[in-house]
């Protein structure tokens, strides 16, 4: 009895070879998978970093001075730097607070000692025809018309009694403005008389255009009652602060790294400044 040979199947020559062709494609498609999962992984942490990060620029634009800030976890672990003040937050592996033994991430916010820049004079007011100082007895002021056609301003102080100036409207510091002839005088006072009243009355006009008064009253203390009263024609009251203002700049660095390795995942610094 004969026996003929089967050709059908594969020899062991290529069963090996195939197998060392499916082992080197199997080893990188698993090294791809591995380079995607910690892709994914730097790429959702750093969008974290970024978060928290964003939320402490936020809540330092809104609260530059961290008034009532304590109990906020970002703001627990102080330290005192050459900066200024270091506050240190600790993250686990979800990116939830812990303590520093476990952490994987850790967010420091160094908050900069406010500096104060050059202060500036913010007040405007017109040229002035005049100022009278309450504080100060105050004269019959020396433009006075020969005719009915002027301002009296009768000026109460509690306490001091009345006085009358008398304000001419053809003064050369009188301007013109949107159609009306204004006469801007300047009333200040330097302590505290109880309160103030001041009356207007006017019979003048220039070039058949009515006069207004505008009466700016410089530096009144907060709450000092002021009564102003327009008896007869135009006036306005105007209330200015004259004191200078001041600037100050606040400034943060954020920086957020994996402790593994010190990488920086986001660094930041930000700047507020405050007019007081």
């Amino acid at each position: 009895m004969g026996f003929t040979k089967n050709r059908d199947g594969f020899t062991l020559v290529e069963v090996i070879a195939a197998f060392a062709v499916l082992a080197i494609v199997g080893g990188v498609l698993l090294q791809l998978f591995v380079v995607a999962a910690r892709t994914n992984r730097m790429a959702y942490d750093t969008d974290k970093a970024n978060v928290l990060a964003v939320e402490a620029s936020e809540m330092f634009k809104a609260n530059p001075g961290l008034e009532n800030l304590e109990s906020h976890p970002f703001f627990q672990n102080e330290e005192t730097v050459t900066e200024g003040t270091k506050y240190t937050t600790w993250f686990d592996n979800s990116w939830n607070t812990a303590a520093e033994a476990s952490a994987r991430y850790k967010m420091e916010l160094v908050t900069h000692d406010p500096v104060e820049l050059p202060s500036i004079d913010v007040s405007y007011y017109p040229e002035l025809l005049c100022v009278f100082n309450l504080s100060e007895s105050i004269p019959i002021y020396d433009l006075i018309t020969a005719n009915n056609d002027n301002w009296i301003l009768d000026i109460g102080l509690t306490g001091e009694g009345t006085k009358q100036v008398f304000i001419d409207p053809s003064h050369e510091n009188t301007g013109e403005l949107r159609g009306v002839y204004t006469i801007p005088v300047g009333l200040y006072y330097k302590g505290d008389p109880g309160s103030i009243t001041v009356s207007s009355y006017n019979g003048a006009s220039l070039d058949g255009l009515p006069v207004e008064l505008a009466v700016y009253f410089f530096d009144i203390p907060e709450g000092l009652p002021v009564y102003f009263n327009i008896v007869e024609g135009h006036a306005s009251e105007n209330y200015v602060r004259s004191d200078v203002t001041i600037r100050e700049i606040y400034e943060m660095d954020i920086g957020i790294v994996r402790i593994e390795g010190g990488h920086i995942m986001t660094a930041n610094n930000v700047k507020r400044y405050l007019v007081r």
